[in-house]
């Protein structure tokens, strides 16, 4: 190892250890391992590192996250963040810089996770929450004549947008707007950014009416459609009302349009019934406007 890098090496864990104190402990002297525990909240996580001969010139320290709560998607954000961390101030000293950085994102989780508790009441509030279950029909229907009873399924919570879905049994196409129409008498609803939608409906002649709308998430109810043909579910209307809350999630928000549009077909009933028909008609598409 050359005398820069013992230097750079010892200055280093001197000026952590008297940051961290009890936090950063040696784990092995003569291996150069180290572990700082950075705790936020409830959250916690061991950053292990041990220091190649390499480090700080030409390579990076090996590191470890030890945190069994800590796994999938958000183990590998954090990762991906150290990284590029490294990669930004390579042949520098990045201990400091990768504890705080670990910060940083347990203090991310911990405000997500306060904001979706508040969402979660500001819908209560608005008794958007105040779901009935599944199948009562009694309490989920309508008090519009004709229009069909209405499902509204759970919230997922996303960087501040919402996306909640709404299902409707229908056998004619003159009851889509009608379920519109009946779920835009909640302000909220009708005030969302997207009221995204699809349905398909076998008509007595055997002809399947199918239809969507983007409400401006281009794509959105065209993919929406596609997964319900997928699924091959009859006679449905699903809407996933979207609010966004000013903070761009790219992609994810295809996601969770179709994980919310699944979650609503399987709790009222419409994969089982799908799975367990063994006889299909001879049905044509006609897309219906």
């Amino acid at each position: 190892m050359s005398e820069d890098n013992t230097t750079q090496q010892c200055d280093e864990i001197e000026a952590v250890s008297a940051i961290y104190g009890d936090d950063f402990q040696v784990v092995d002297q003569y291996r150069r391992e180290y572990s700082i525990s950075i705790c936020v909240a409830s959250l916690v996580v061991l950053l292990q590192v041990r220091l190649p001969d390499e480090y700080p010139s030409q390579s990076a320290p090996h590191y470890e996250l030890v945190a069994a709560w800590l796994r999938g998607e958000q183990r590998s954000k954090l990762r991906e963040c150290l990284d590029q961390v490294y990669l930004e101030h390579v042949g520098e000293c990045v201990l400091y810089i990768w504890a705080e950085r670990v910060r940083e994102f347990l203090q991310d989780l911990v405000d997500q996770d306060a904001q979706v508790e508040e969402t979660i009441k500001e819908f209560e509030q608005t008794n958007l929450l105040n779901k009935p279950s599944a199948g009562d029909d009694e309490s989920c229907q309508s008090s519009d004549e004709g229009c069909p009873s209405i499902t509204s399924g759970d919230l997922i919570i996303d960087r501040k947008s919402v996306f909640q879905p709404h299902l409707a049994r229908v056998t004619d196409v003159r009851q889509v707007p009608l379920v519109l129409s009946r779920l835009k008498q909640n302000r909220k609803i009708a005030t969302a950014t997207h009221n995204i939608y699809a349905y398909r409906i076998v008509l007595p002649d055997a002809v399947m009416a199918q239809d969507c709308e983007d409400d401006g998430e281009t794509k959105a109810g065209s993919r929406m459609l596609h997964l319900m043909a997928v699924l091959d579910v009859v006679n449905v209307l699903v809407v996933v009302t979207r609010w966004y809350g000013g903070c761009h999630i790219g992609p994810d928000r295809f996601k969770h349009i179709n994980a919310a549009t699944r979650s609503i077909l399987e709790i009222c009933g419409f994969l089982d019934d799908a799975q367990g028909s063994s006889k299909k008609k001879q049905i044509s598409t006609r897309k219906t406007k």
